[in-house]
């Protein structure tokens, strides 16, 4: 599952009227809009309109998320 915000929503064009995927589920408010938790498949919908990622970026992303869970104690998940 992935928490998306109504910028990256807009940009993959997810409104109520967007089915959910094969696979996925676009969760909702009791509204009836999209709320930002996409599961399964439905992650695609916004992976499909990021831009690319390096591998240095995304080593980076890895060892700072290391590092920061290791400030707060967690040494294994």
């Amino acid at each position: 599952s992935s928490w998306v915000n109504s910028a990256a929503l807009k940009s993959a064009g997810i409104t109520r009227a967007t089915a959910d995927p094969a696979n996925g589920e676009i969760t909702r408010t009791s509204a009836g809009e999209p709320d930002g938790l996409l599961k399964e498949s439905a992650q695609q919908l916004v992976r499909a309109v990021m831009p690319p990622i390096t591998r240095e970026e995304q080593k980076n992303a890895l060892l700072a998320g290391i590092a920061r869970a290791h400030a707060l104690g967690v040494t294994s998940v």
